[in-house]
């Protein structure tokens, strides 16, 4: 299927999950006006500056995964060459090209719709600078938890993920070199519950670390925290679904996680 699917998890107002929406000023940053990119199995929006994504929602269906070999990078020239990083800045750095939805997660379905979900994830447009540390570490091992999040034997998982920029960002090459990343994932639970847990990744300490004594930490967020850092807007429905509240007086709630069953889902 082309692009992100809002019906995955359910075709009903329960499970429907529409697609982010760009606050002002994130929308004013965008390509093409917020234009929606969308691809096998997954959608995307671009930022003007930093040539990267502002998220990439994907839709996930671990019952249908099929192996499919790595395929080479290639552009999308729907936002022009110049829009969007590639070997230029890739090659000779300590940055991966960090898939934003996972190459293998895309890969489902009958055998010519996961082949061209493969190519479809190696566009530069599905990357974004992870350095080759936390791209093949701690990302990944982020990657693999949430497949053992579902509850439902349906195996369905819809996810947004993306970069976050702030004051603590690197740079190379000229490139801004985002000092965080994010995943937001939902599924269904035992008892017919809608579920969602936000992640917030620093990589920063790649460059910032003083004492040679990397942390490496990992953080459940809530929504709402969320769409403070990115300037998104999500659907209502997935700040109700997380296990991790938001409260004016308090502040957001946020849980560092050291394994898979550190996560609040249920």
């Amino acid at each position: 299927m082309l692009g992100f699917n809002t019906d995955f998890l359910g075709s009903n107002d329960k499970f429907t999950l529409e697609l982010p929406t760009l606050g002002p000023d994130l929308l004013a940053q965008s390509q093409q006006n917020g234009r929606i990119f969308d691809y096998v199995h997954f959608s995307l929006a671009m930022h003007q500056k930093h040539k990267t994504a502002i998220y990439v929602a994907h839709n996930i269906n671990q019952n249908q995964m099929v192996r499919v070999r790595r395929g080479p990078w290639q552009k999308d020239y729907r936002m022009g060459k110049d829009n969007q990083l590639d070997d230029d800045f890739y090659s000779g750095t300590d940055f991966d090209r960090g898939h934003l939805a996972r190459r293998e997660a895309l890969c489902w379905g009958l055998a010519g719709e996961a082949i061209r979900a493969n190519e479809d994830s190696f566009y530069f447009t599905n990357a974004a600078p992870q350095h080759e540390n936390f791209n093949r570490d701690e990302w990944k091992e982020l990657e693999d938890w949430l497949l053992d999040l579902t509850e439902d034997k349906n195996g369905l998982i819809s996810a947004f993920s993306g970069p976050i920029y702030t004051d603590r960002d690197s740079e190379k090459k000229g490139v801004r070199i985002p000092s965080e990343f994010y995943m937001l994932v939902a599924f269904r639970g035992k008892r017919g519950k809608l579920l969602a847990c936000a992640f917030l990744m620093p990589q920063d300490e790649m460059w910032t670390d003083n004492d040679g004594e990397l942390r490496r930490k990992k953080y459940q967020i809530t929504v709402t925290e969320l769409e403070k850092k990115t300037g998104l807007e999500f659907d209502e429905k997935l700040k109700a679904a997380s296990q991790l509240y938001y409260s004016r007086s308090g502040g957001p709630e946020r849980r560092e996680i050291g394994s898979a069953t550190d996560i609040a889902t249920d």
